[in-house]
């Protein structure tokens, strides 16, 4: 459903069906007071929460969806390291969600957290790699990312 038009390659990317979405992985479900609590720890400063809260915004979970406030929320949290928000930023950079499509600032965030050990943006940059989306083509670069990913 979220397939993307490859440069030159004439087919639809569909990478995204390779990992599981969203930027939490949630063992209950989530309610209104998780969100309360990831806002006032987002206030804070505090990266995880960031990055949480941006999924809830990019999801549309117990707030408003809204792509924009989400793009804020991981580069925040980006910007102090944490591998995920630099992943889920790296996304939306893909996709255009939230920012203009930008392949080069999604490989440049993938590695910053595909080099903290983040498997799915080794995925998701392995896929780059593979099809040649803001790197040159290398098929094995390609395959070496998915073995570390999947290890």
């Amino acid at each position: 459903a979220h397939g993307h038009a490859r440069r030159g390659a004439g087919r639809v990317r569909h990478a995204h069906r390779r990992v599981p979405s969203g930027a939490m992985s949630l063992k209950r479900k989530m309610t209104s007071n998780d969100v309360r609590r990831y806002e006032m720890d987002a206030k804070k400063g505090k990266a995880r929460a960031q990055c949480a809260l941006a999924c809830c915004f990019h999801h549309g979970h117990h707030v408003a969806q809204d792509d924009d406030e989400a793009v804020r929320l991981h580069a925040l949290a980006a910007a102090q390291g944490y591998a995920r928000a630099q992943c889920m930023l790296g996304r939306s950079y893909e996709r255009g969600t939230g920012v203009a499509q930008d392949w080069f600032e999604a490989v440049r965030l993938y590695k910053l957290a595909a080099e903290q050990g983040c498997a799915r943006a080794q995925c998701y940059l392995a896929s780059c790699y593979h099809d040649g989306t803001g790197v040159s083509q290398d098929w094995f670069e390609a395959a070496r990312l998915y073995k570390l990913a999947a290890e």
